[in-house]
């Protein structure tokens, strides 16, 4: 956007410049990046009037597909270069969903001596060709008042101008020096790219490309890469980038936009630096679908050639490589990661029908065969509970290890193995893939999360906490990574950190179960009952009514003394067994806390034998401590594998 007008705009205490693309206050210069002052300009230019967001793209970004991110950002900038807001002074309105208006009155200025009308009171000719036009309101032409200081003066003004501009260089420089130290030029978070194609449904290609990006980069060594849940808090908000950067702790952003209309694919990738929002690099590609693969390498090299992190042949591999050569299979794994991200029971079912269409495109997918695993491991979780850890193990496995028979790289598919090795009570084996994991990919917030529980299980609490640590981390806006990070604390019986970290996975999201859930057993650690019971009754409201928590209210029940409404919650479980899958482990909770040892320790040999998920708790679980000295107990750790 260029504008060759001498015009100049005078709006409050403020002077905007055209043609030298100056914004000054008071005669000092205010800084604005390049494209703030042209949207700065365009806003002004249309003062008074709604302008939408698209036209300030087509204006400002011309014959460019840009992340609306960067245009938030931008007026976020603008507005803080006016202070708009203090002092009661409004200068940028927003009109939700559609667009800005710039709201102040605006006179325009024309320096003296431009032309006739600049030395003279405004007004409007008598020629008939003016006949009817009226001036716009808001605006008056009046002489540019320019400075009568003596020619010595002036030369006094301008060393010390230089030299406090010197001075403010130096300051930058300090400053961002400073800020790279604390920050490390290696960081990053890839934002979810958006969707600008007329379909929402082909959300999973941007939400996909995002994803792709995230796994590619955070592969490579001395590269922070924030992890994908974080980023995505972000998605379709109208954000300050800066503050994204600050946040989340890290030198750049990556943003983009994907649109797919028949056979054209266009994508707009663009990296910033977080300290001041400058653009490191842009580019936009116009290519066919099947060229995506190409797209996704060029922006991993731009982006890696801008943040220059030291790569070994290694890491120069790991740019380019591709998990397949066909795109259809590349598009239906996309597909099935949107829909097992989503966790609904459905969801995770239409997942596995979306991998195992990507095998059948290309049976030597690695990674579909990776996805397929994680996603049979996700069917015994809570809330889907679709399937016992019996049935659902075995396909979980064979898939995990053809994916790592494929590609042994495949960081995805040794994490998927290790939940495996878990539920077999393989201990050394899920110890090893845990570490291999890991040692592929350093920034894989889950893997760290898996390994922290296996630590947990182990009676090893404080390399448990270090590793959910690093999750949280890698993921800090993940409520996951909180949660879980609360639930070491609770193992470890830390009582008191386990209630902080659970109320902060609360603030994230107050509507999400699982917050409430850590709250209700640290509560219920430190016997207050009544806090426990509130809580748990909450999250089973929120989760829709899963039977793991109406477990967990039953044991409250028990340990509190009200008996009769322990024993109804036993009668509905049992109840709810002829519909779904009810754990032996969380039954045994139950009559653990009403005293009943015998049948507490019947339903754990249940569990047991069901090889159920919860089993892995059970050397360490504070709930059993009643039982925990009689043998038949300190015979079920030995048959799992671990010291009584």
């Amino acid at each position: 956007m260029s504008h060759k007008s001498n015009r100049i705009y005078e709006f409050g205490p403020y002077q905007l410049d055209a043609r030298e693309r100056l914004l000054q206050r008071d005669g000092v210069t205010i800084s604005l990046t390049p494209k703030a002052f042209d949207l700065l300009l365009a806003l002004v230019e249309r003062h008074g009037r709604l302008v939408e967001k698209e036209e300030l793209f087509k204006t400002v970004w011309p014959d460019t597909f840009v992340e609306e991110t960067n245009l938030s950002y931008n007026i976020s900038h603008i507005r803080k270069a006016l202070g708009d807001g203090e002092n009661g002074q409004k200068f940028i309105e927003t009109v939700p969903k559609s667009g800005y208006r710039f709201t102040a009155a605006v006179r325009e200025v024309r320096e003296e001596g431009a032309t006739a009308m600049a030395t003279e009171p405004f007004s409007l000719p008598a020629s008939s060709e003016m006949a009817g036009v009226t001036p716009k309101p808001d605006i008056n032409i009046i002489p540019h008042r320019t400075s009568a200081a003596k020619p010595s003066v002036k030369r006094k003004t301008a060393a010390l101008g230089a030299f406090g501009l010197l001075l403010l260089c130096l300051m930058v420089a300090g400053l961002y020096q400073l800020f790279n130290h604390q920050l490390g030029s290696n960081s990053l978070v890839v934002l979810p790219f958006a969707n600008g194609s007329d379909d929402p449904q082909a959300e999973y290609l941007s939400d996909g490309i995002t994803e792709s990006l995230i796994n590619n980069l955070s592969q490579l060594p001395n590269l922070k890469v924030i992890a994908r849940t974080t980023a995505f808090r972000y998605k379709g908000k109208e954000i300050d980038l800066r503050q994204v950067g600050s946040a989340l702790g890290v030198r750049a952003i990556l943003t983009g936009r994907v649109a797919q209309r028949a056979d054209s694919l266009v994508v707009q990738a663009d990296l910033v630096d977080a300290a001041d929002g400058s653009q490191l690099w842009g580019q936009q590609y116009n290519r066919r679908p099947s060229d995506l693969f190409a797209v996704l390498e060029e922006i991993s090299k731009e982006v890696v050639k801008r943040l220059q992190p030291r790569l070994g042949g290694e890491g120069q591999k790991q740019l380019t490589k591709r998990y397949t050569e066909n795109t259809e299979a590349y598009y239906l794994y996309l597909k099935g990661l949107q829909r097992r991200y989503r966790g609904t029971p459905q969801d995770i079912k239409r997942s596995i029908e979306y991998f195992e269409q990507a095998i059948a495109k290309d049976p030597n997918y690695a990674l579909a065969f990776a996805g397929l695993s994680n996603a049979y491991n996700q069917l015994p979780q809570p809330p889907s509970s679709l399937l016992s850890s019996r049935e659902a193990a075995p396909k979980a496995k064979w898939a995990a290890e053809k994916a790592i028979e494929l590609d042994d790289t495949l960081s995805e598919a040794h994490r998927a193995l290790a939940d495996i090795k878990v539920s077999e009570w393989d201990w050394g084996a899920a110890e090893r893939e845990c570490k291999r994991a890991l040692e592929l990919n350093p920034n894989y917030a889950l893997a760290h999360i898996l390994y922290g529980a296996y630590l947990s299980f182990r009676g090893r609490h404080d390399e448990a906490t270090a590793e959910v640590k690093r999750a949280v981390e890698l993921d800090p806006l993940d409520l996951g990574s909180n949660a879980n990070l609360g639930l070491r604390y609770y193992i470890a019986r830390r009582y008191d950190e386990a209630i902080v970290q659970a109320r902060k996975t609360i603030e994230l999201d107050p509507n999400w179960w699982t917050g409430h859930n850590v709250l209700g057993w640290a509560y219920e650690g430190k016997g207050l009952y009544q806090e426990a019971l509130a809580e748990f009754l909450k999250a089973q409201s929120l989760s829709g009514n899963n039977m793991m928590l109406s477990a967990l209210i039953g044991h409250v029940y028990a340990v509190s003394g009200k008996r009769s409404e322990a024993k109804k919650t036993i009668d509905e479980l049992e109840s709810r067994s002829r519909q779904g899958y009810i754990s032996g482990y969380l039954v045994a909770l139950i009559y653990t806390g009403m005293g009943n040892k015998d049948k507490a320790l019947a339903q754990l040999e249940r569990a047991y034998q069901e090889r159920d998920i919860w089993i892995c708790w059970v050397k360490v679980d504070p709930r059993f401590d009643p039982i925990r000295s009689d043998p038949r107990f300190t015979d079920l750790l030995r048959r799992i594998g671990f010291e009584p």
